[in-house]
């Protein structure tokens, strides 16, 4: 995966982060376009499924953690995913219609038990712009979520480390 589809999808979801109403400065949205258009949505799609990914590897116990039994082994995937999609469904997004909730779902699922979304999604046939934009929305949505129970920035963070490892 390119670092510079990466580094637009993560444009994407930050200037999502910012959104109060307000457009982004004209300059800022020029930027984003060309980017978008450089690499396509698919491969920006894409890329969002890995950030997806990473966020969901940090929320859900990796292996190790779900085959050890004790009092808190709960999987967590039975908590992350109805959380995304409630949380999806109350602010009701026009971008997200609840119609595709089950993609987002199914997204999230797939990201926590370890499996690519964006290649979850092809499976079932070509994927739209609007797929584009709901997992854009996810991935935000998980980052907030992630930032709630790490610190405000902390996926910033994250998301470099993985980029210097890979």
């Amino acid at each position: 995966m390119p670092s510079g589809a990466i580094a637009t999808a993560m444009a994407w979801v930050e200037a999502l982060h910012g959104r109060d109403g307000g457009a982004l400065p004209e300059d800022h949205a020029a930027m984003l376009i060309a980017e978008s258009k450089r690499w396509g949505w698919e491969t920006i799609t894409a890329a969002l499924g890995l950030l997806i990914g990473v966020a969901a590897d940090q929320l859900t116990p990796g292996p190790a953690e779900r085959s050890a039994p004790g009092p808190n082994d709960q999987d967590l995937i039975h908590v992350l995913v109805p959380a995304v999609v409630t949380r999806m469904r109350r602010i009701e997004l026009a971008e997200v219609p609840d119609h595709a909730l089950p993609t987002v779902s199914g997204i999230v699922t797939a990201a926590a038990l370890g499996q690519d979304p964006y290649a979850w999604r092809t499976a079932m046939g070509p994927v739209t712009a609007a797929d584009s934009l709901v997992f854009c929305y996810t991935l935000w949505l998980l980052i907030e979520l992630l930032d709630g129970l790490l610190g405000p920035g902390s996926f910033g963070g994250i998301v470099a480390k993985v980029l210097d490892q890979g």
